[in-house]
């Protein structure tokens, strides 16, 4: 497994561990699928092995990932489980051990803001004095979802999206179709892992083909078919911001072509948008009504 972009991420972990200078937690924030976990993985295989550079991720006895856990609800439904205060404990209980076979331990918990608020003051005083031979790695797609107590223990990596020509040199490789070539670069909205799943899995192909569609006919669509276009994305509350970013980054793309009238209309969609995506980022609220809401505003 590599990494596709975030070059400046990586030489600056490389010159941590060039220098000795290693920290003993970081919180890697960025888009879902741009990189975070692959590069988590990097530095932590490095780390372990008392590496100089992040070498292609490796599994160790002495790395160890806590990742929340995917359901199916009984309506069909997918949702990713709270991570709790049990789970921290067995962290913080390995935190504490010395490594078995490599110069340190490395606790990696991905998408960090699953954590409950009990499951983060638990982590806290293995974040602020963890074992000397310990490092933490967060990673996060929602970083205001983390309390400021947690943020404020870990050194702040960002994970920016990637350029459409880095996910361009792998597409092209797998898909020889121009217009798909080009619909799977523009779902991708520079988050590598989002290009790779589209080119495996023909299911998420259909889904994306679907989600782009809506973007473009939108203001043409009947309230009857927006209510369904929204009844039909909150099944899965993940999908439904997937979809919403995917329209930001369609619409936002789009800016340059359009002429002044319809420029600002875009920009009051894109406005739209974003609030409908920081409500269900830090709500708890109906996924489909926000859903609706946002598409009676598409015109």
């Amino acid at each position: 497994m590599s990494v596709i972009g975030h070059k400046s991420v990586l030489e600056k972990l490389n010159h941590l561990l060039a220098t000795d200078t290693v920290g003993h937690a970081y919180l890697f924030v960025g888009p879902h699928h741009v990189g975070k976990t692959t590069v988590a993985q990097m530095f932590a295989t490095a780390l372990v092995n008392g590496k100089k550079q992040c070498p292609a991720p490796q599994a160790h006895t002495d790395i160890y990932v806590v990742e929340p856990e995917n359901v199916v609800t009984k309506s069909g439904a997918r949702r990713t489980k709270s991570i709790g205060v049990e789970t921290v404990r067995t962290v913080t209980t390995y935190a504490a051990q010395t490594p078995l076979a490599g110069v340190r331990r490395v606790i990696i918990i991905a998408s960090a803001d699953k954590l409950t608020i009990a499951a983060q003051n638990a982590l806290l005083k293995t974040l602020e004095e963890p074992a000397e031979h310990t490092v933490i790695i967060l990673t996060t797609a929602y970083e205001g979802q983390l309390l400021e107590t947690v943020r404020s223990r870990a050194q702040r990596i960002a994970l920016l999206p990637v350029s459409d020509n880095e996910i361009a040199a792998v597409v092209e490789k797998c898909i020889h179709d121009k217009a798909r070539r080009d619909m799977v670069i523009s779902a991708a909205h520079g988050c590598p892992g989002i290009a790779l799943a589209i080119i495996r899995d023909k299911k998420m192909l259909a889904w994306y083909d679907e989600i782009i569609k809506y973007a473009h006919d939108m203001p043409q669509m009947t309230d009857a078919q927006k209510i369904a276009c929204a009844e039909k994305l909150a099944a899965d509350g993940e999908s439904a911001r997937t979809a919403i970013v995917t329209w930001m980054h369609i619409w936002r793309r789009s800016l340059d072509k359009k002429s002044d009238s319809e420029r600002r209309s875009r920009m009051q969609w894109l406005e739209s948008a974003h609030e409908a995506l920081t409500v269900l980022n830090t709500m708890q609220v109906n996924t489909r009504l926000t859903l609706e809401h946002l598409l009676f505003k598409i015109k």
